[in-house]
């Protein structure tokens, strides 16, 4: 008979397998750059897929190795979750002339960096040190690590309101990314909710491994699943920009309507006199112009 926690990884397996796909259609489509946040999507959803694969093995054969492999896969994957959201912001804030300085995304990236490397050796270590059926004391590398992926959380919500502040010149077909980051970031608050309460609760109902299986599948699982519906689903409907290309707000007009620019354009070329090819409307020439002049 099949356990509910093997159902749970069954699920992840089903749903990754095809967001690994989509992301690498999306990552060709709109470019590989780490920024796009494609490429987070990718790793993301790929750490999603080993991890539930490993949960499935470490059922029928949970030795050490493979309970690790599957914690540190479970563990670490906030941090790309994070850093996608902020790639897509960082398109919008490039359109919308950096209101957010260059330096605050490559910082922020490397604190997920060093806090994805805390993960791994936190995770690692504690699978290591602990018994098979003991995993609720978490070492101080794993809680200062889901700190500093909370941090990039609350760090992404404070440019995201930045963002919203500049809406009126996003280009319309780039406003979606900011309604996809807003419509993920319920998902992801609870997401890190449970993170804040496995690490620090010491309540074994929050352990993703060994705690509540249904907690687990509403605040980690469908909450994660949920974000990556989200983000896949906007990212197809993106136009592609070419390499540093940047729209204006008004680039993205229905088919069939000028925009505001070429429309001043034609009225400036309209009210240039022409010195030279055709003649404009017929008016009083010149030279009777000068003869009157003189009476």
């Amino acid at each position: 008979m099949v356990a509910y926690r093997e159902i749970i990884s069954i699920v992840q397996v089903s749903f990754y397998a095809p967001a690994i796909l989509g992301g690498i259609f999306l990552a060709f489509r709109h470019g590989f750059a780490k920024s796009s946040g494609w490429v987070l999507l990718i790793t993301f959803s790929l750490l999603r897929l080993v991890g539930a694969v490993l949960e499935i093995v470490a059922i029928s054969n949970p030795t050490k190795q493979v309970v690790t492999g599957a914690m540190v896969c479970t563990s670490i994957g906030l941090s790309p979750l994070t850093l996608m959201c902020l790639g897509l912001m960082d398109r919008v804030n490039h359109q919308v002339g950096d209101p957010i300085p260059r330096k605050v995304n490559i910082a922020v990236n490397l604190l997920g960096l060093v806090a994805l490397f805390l993960g791994i050796h936190g995770g690692s270590q504690q699978a290591n040190s602990a018994n098979a059926a003991d995993y609720m004391d978490v070492n101080n590398e794993s809680k200062i690590a889901c700190l500093m992926f909370t941090g990039i959380f609350i760090i992404a919500l404070l440019i995201f309101l930045v963002l919203i502040g500049q809406l009126s010149i996003v280009p319309a077909g780039e406003k979606r990314l900011l309604l996809a980051v807003g419509l993920a970031a319920p998902f992801l608050a609870v997401r890190y909710i449970y993170a804040l309460l496995a690490d620090f609760a010491q309540n074994k109902n929050f352990n993703s491994y060994f705690g509540n299986p249904t907690i687990y599948l509403l605040m980690a699982v469908l909450a994660e699943i949920g974000v990556v519906v989200i983000i896949e689903s906007i990212g197809f409907t993106l136009r592609v920009l070419r390499k540093h290309e940047k729209l204006s707000s008004s680039d993205m007009e229905m088919p069939g309507r000028m925009s505001i620019g070429a429309r001043d354009s034609f009225a400036y070329e309209e009210d240039v006199p022409l010195h030279k090819g055709l003649a404009g409307p017929a008016g009083p020439p010149k030279t009777g112009y000068r003869e009157s002049l003189r009476y």
